[in-house]
């Protein structure tokens, strides 16, 4: 896009555009310079597992669980892996969390997770099979172990 645009955008539809037009000239900008500051994508990424957590706010597994799949998540960060929670605190969450389950086509794994909480399921994000399971009190070193496994696992295809 070229700065005309944006100044066209600015003088007929005035400070209501400004947003736009902000957005306008930083991509032209971006233009400018070869382009934006990420790789273009042509598809999203799809995760190779799904690291489901089970949680509930009275839980007290839960809530060690909550640091731990955190720093999980800080470790993994380039891993193919998709982290949900799963929140069984009430009805409410609990609908929502089935609808989740639902929409990701977690079926079995909700079937045989949904009174359990305070841990992470594994899935192999292709064939929506359990992988491994791990508990609250396993700790960081054995969830690590456990993604880093589930990949490889689900790269195989077995």
């Amino acid at each position: 896009m070229n700065s005309k645009l944006s100044f066209t955008c600015w003088s007929v539809l005035g400070a209501g555009c400004a947003v736009l037009g902000a957005v306008m000239i930083a991509h032209a900008s971006s233009d400018a310079e070869g382009g934006p500051p990420y790789p273009a994508r042509t598809a999203a990424r799809v995760p190779q597992v799904l690291a489901v957590r089970f949680h509930a706010d009275w839980c007290g597994a839960c809530k060690k669980l909550d640091g731990v799949f955190a720093e999980l998540r800080r470790r993994t960060s380039d891993a193919p892996v998709l982290y949900l929670t799963l929140d069984l605190t009430d009805e409410v969450t609990r609908r929502q969390a089935e609808y989740l389950a639902g929409v990701v086509g977690l079926d079995q794994v909700w079937v045989a997770q949904r009174n359990k909480v305070g841990s992470i399921v594994f899935v192999d994000a292709a064939s929506k099979r359990a992988l491994s399971n791990i508990a609250a009190s396993d700790g960081i070193a054995a969830l690590d172990s456990a993604v880093r496994e589930s990949i490889k696992t689900a790269q195989r295809g077995s």
